[in-house]
This record gives C-alpha cells, sequence and structure tokens, in this order.
C-alpha cells in the first residue's frame, strides 16, 4: 500500500515530463501541417501569405511555401540596416561640421558661418543618453566655439550646406497620409530631433468638444494651424492624425483624444528640420552677443568644396551599429532612410532614395543572391511599392550569419517577449528570449522576420509575411505568433 502511494506521483511526473518534452519539440511536417491550417482560415483565404525557414549553418531551406514578391513594411529595414553595416561598417559615424568661409578680423567675421549636414539621423536625438548633445546643449556647444574663435561680429550669413542629400526629402510613393507625422518625417542632410515635433492638447469636458492646443515643442515655425481634433471617450487613447508637407507654414490635425486629459502630446514631423535648426543657431548666437549683418539663413543644395580647414567644432554621431540598433528595435523609419542615402552617397553616384536601393540590391546580386522580383522604394518599408519574397530575406539573413559584423547586426533585433516592437510576441513560451524578430505593418500587412533557434540548437532565418488579409491586425498576429512558437519547438537535426 506505501509502495503505491509513491510510485503513482513518481508515474505521473514522469508522464508529464515526458509530454512537456514531446510538446517542446515538433518536426517539419507537423509545422507544415500547421502552416495549411494557417491558410485554410477565413481571414487568409483571399490574401497573400508567405513563410520561408532556412538554417544558417547550411543555407538549407527547410520551408519556403509562396516565396514570391510580396510587401515587407518595416521588415526591409533589415536588408538597409544589414548593408549599412557590411559596406560602412560598425564604427562608421555621422560628422556635422560648423566652419566659416572668409577671414576673421579682430571679432569680425568677413565670410559665412557654415554648418554642414552629412545626413546624421541621430543629431540632438531624445533617445541618445550623455555624452550627446540635447537640442539645447547642441546649439550652446555651436555657439561657445564660435565664441571661443574671437568672433562676435558676422559679416555674412548663416549658410547650412545640405548637399549630402537630395533635394526632394521624401521617398516616391510614400502616402500623402504619413507625411506630417512623426513616422513619415522628411529626410535631410542636417536632421534634428528625430525631425519630430510634439503638439500638447487638452481634451474637452465630454466626447464631441474640440481639444484645444496648449503648445509645440520644438515649435516648427507653423503660421496657420487648422485644427479639427475633438475629444474622444475618456482613456481612448492618441487617434489624432496631423497634415504638412516639406517646407508648408500650414498646419492641418483631425482625429481625437481623450475627453479631460490635459497636455495630451501627438507627435507629427517638422516641415524643415534645417530651417528650424538655422534659426534656433543664430538664436542661441545672439544670447552669446554674437551678431549677423543679416539674420538671413541660407540653404545650400550644391555643396561647397574643397574640405574646409576652418573647423570650428566637429559633433559625431553614434557608430553605425548603434544607429542600427535603434532602427531595428524602435523601427525608425528616418534613421533607415538615412543610412539608404547615406550608402547611395557613398558607394554610388549620389545621396538619394533611388541610388541608395541600388546600391543595396547591387551589393546583395554580387552575393549570390537572386535578386528578380525585389522592388525597392524606399530603406524603411513604409511605401506600398516595395517587394522581396521571404526567401528572398531569410537568404540575406543566413548570409548575414557568416560576415564578421554578424553579433552586431544580430544585437539590432528586438527580442522576442522582451524589447521593441515584439516585447509581447510569444510571451510564456520557448520564443520568448530565444526569437530574435523584427515585426512590420502597414495597413492589412503583417510581418515578421529575424531568427529564432531551434529546439536542438539550430540556428534558423525566418520570415513570414501576410499581405491584403481580412479584418484587423489584432486577429492576425496571434496566429502568426502560433507558427512563430511551433519553429521555437521545431528538431532539425
Amino acid at each position: 500500500m506505501n509502495g503505491m502511494k509513491f510510485t503513482r506521483p513518481l508515474l505521473r511526473l514522469h508522464f508529464l515530463l515526458a509530454s512537456a518534452w514531446l510538446f517542446a519539440q515538433t518536426n517539419i511536417v507537423s509545422v507544415q501541417q500547421a502552416w495549411k491550417q494557417f491558410q485554410q482560415n477565413e481571414i487568409f483565404k483571399r490574401a497573400n501569405v508567405s513563410l520561408s525557414v532556412q538554417r544558417c549553418d547550411n543555407q538549407e531551406f527547410l520551408l519556403k511555401e509562396n516565396a514570391k514578391a510580396l510587401s515587407p513594411a518595416s521588415n526591409l529595414k533589415l536588408v538597409t540596416t544589414a548593408t549599412a553595416l557590411c559596406l560602412l561598417g560598425k564604427e562608421y559615424r555621422y560628422e556635422t561640421l560648423l566652419f566659416y568661409s572668409g577671414t576673421i578680423k579682430g571679432d569680425t567675421l568677413e565670410g559665412d558661418l557654415i554648418l554642414q549636414g552629412n545626413g546624421d539621423p541621430s543629431l540632438a536625438s531624445e533617445r541618445l543618453p550623455a555624452p550627446y548633445a540635447t537640442p539645447d546643449s547642441l546649439m550652446r556647444r555651436w555657439a561657445l566655439a564660435v565664441k571661443a574663435a574671437g568672433i562676435q561680429y558676422i559679416k555674412g550669413n548663416l549658410l547650412l550646406d545640405l548637399s549630402a542629400y537630395e533635394y526632394n526629402p521624401y521617398p516616391d510613393y510614400w502616402p500623402w497620409g504619413d507625411l506630417g507625422n512623426y513616422y513619415g518625417a522628411g529626410i535631410y542632410a542636417l536632421n534634428f530631433y528625430d525631425n519630430l515635433f510634439r503638439v500638447f492638447f487638452d481634451g474637452g469636458k465630454q466626447e464631441g468638444d474640440p481639444a484645444r492646443v496648449v503648445k509645440m515643442y520644438p515649435d516648427p515655425g507653423f503660421l496657420q494651424l487648422e485644427n479639427q481634433v475633438l475629444s474622444g471617450p475618456k482613456g481612448s487613447g492618441d487617434d489624432a492624425y496631423l497634415y504638412s508637407s516639406p517646407w508648408s507654414q500650414t498646419l492641418f490635425m483631425k482625429g481625437t483624444i481623450p475627453a479631460e486629459s490635459k497636455n495630451f502630446a501627438v507627435r507629427g514631423s517638422i516641415p524643415s528640420p534645417p530651417m528650424l535648426v538655422g534659426n534656433r543657431l543664430i538664436a542661441e548666437l545672439a544670447y552669446h552677443k554674437i551678431k549677423f549683418q543679416s539674420d538671413k539663413v541660407i540653404l545650400n543644395y550644391k555643396g561647397l568644396s574643397p574640405r574646409p580647414s576652418t573647423v570650428l567644432y566637429t559633433y559625431y554621431s553614434p557608430p553605425i551599429r548603434e544607429i542600427a540598433k535603434l532602427t531595428n528595435v524602435y523601427s525608425l523609419n528616418l534613421y533607415a532612410e538615412c543610412l539608404l542615402r547615406t550608402l547611395g552617397k557613398k558607394f554610388g553616384k549620389e545621396g538619394s532614395t533611388s541610388e541608395g536601393a541600388r546600391v543595396v540590391k547591387e551589393f546583395w546580386k554580387s552575393k549570390g543572391l537572386d535578386v528578380q522580383g525585389w522592388h525597392m522604394q524606399d530603406g524603411s518599408g513604409l511605401s506600398f511599392n516595395n517587394a522581396i519574397s521571404t526567401a528572398q530575406l531569410c537568404w540575406i539573413l543566413s548570409f548575414m550569419k557568416k560576415e564578421s559584423c554578424f553579433l552586431d547586426f544580430y544585437a539590432t533585433l528586438p527580442v522576442a517577449g522582451v524589447s521593441g516592437t515584439v516585447y509581447k510576441l510569444g510571451k510564456g513560451s520557448s520564443l520568448a528570449g530565444n526569437g530574435r524578430i523584427k515585426s512590420g505593418s502597414l495597413s492589412h500587412v503583417s510581418c515578421y522576420s529575424g531568427y529564432i533557434s531551434s529546439s536542438d540548437g539550430v540556428m534558423l532565418s525566418v520570415a513570414l509575411f501576410t499581405n491584403q488579409y481580412e479584418g484587423s491586425a489584432g486577429g492576425v498576429l496571434p496566429k502568426m505568433e502560433d507558427v512563430l512558437k511551433q519553429l521555437a519547438m521545431l528538431k532539425v537535426k
């Protein structure tokens, strides 16, 4: 009798352990069956869905389901950041230069004060810790550098050299509705504060009341505001949208913010970051009693040559490995686009979106990738005209495993269930803490790509795209998550 009391719990424990082991591992046939069930779901019947899985060690594809070119959304950032690390090198830093033309006579500069931007997307970003500059401290550094040169009066102008990038701050085919919002910020050789500003609203007392604009920071200098933002239900969140265009002086706002909210912030894109920088620098110089003959800010897109020898101050960005990490963890479109244009400038003919895209595709073609069907319209994935197959993306991810910069690239990807845009993905499963996954989304487009370690320790590159599904992302993402969980339990050896 006593023996039975001990034996049954032991048998039960053995059964539970065996069940857990079976649950923790699955084979490729099970994944294929799960994929068939995935496609049969009503929301995917008329959608385009694709899944590719490749071993990183020997480049064997375990799955290549419907590997046709589809919209990758922000998963395209993986390609842009990978190429930047390979070509620019992980320690590459952007330089922003402050210098002058002409000569200094006494306390007078007989020439122009020149600020040259080279595309640093992180200049004065609030995402960077010390010792990197804040907006205010950056202006102070520049003003003190001018003062240290003994300059008190400038007979010329403040000239901003923006020649590193093309004049057009937006890639073709970006949706109009995105341009005024923070994630649709334009790309300039001289960026500032992530090229975003915040509008602070006070909600009305009840739903339907007009929302009042309290302030903007930093002030982007709009001359006309058209505010149609109303108060939504209490606790409803940010459902406000901002509309503007490059160099525009008008801001149109619509949508809702929560009723009874105070100083509710909505992020928008600065219509002309270089002009904002120029005006702020003139004001900071005036504070230090340094005056211009004319307070005119001149934007120069033709460039200045030769390289200036009279540099007053050089500001260095974080290395590319850190910029790439910010790009992927927080899915920053501006950062991806700056990397793309920099690739065009350094390895192509010009700092343009189209030239950067050409450089990226030529690089991967030279490595042996079949680029047929891959259409790259930007570096961030915001354009609906982008297209790449899950197999092509998996191939790039697997190739990166052999590169010397792989660990730096791997570190740029958010950790499933832990960080970035995938901090909820796979929580409580074998995917959490295991997958390094980048998410991507557009209207009726949801994607996941990255690396997952199989249950027996094989690193896999994975890409899962869904395009034009029915319903909302809230109904799609859990089903995609189930597929990724299955892959984390996969035994491949």
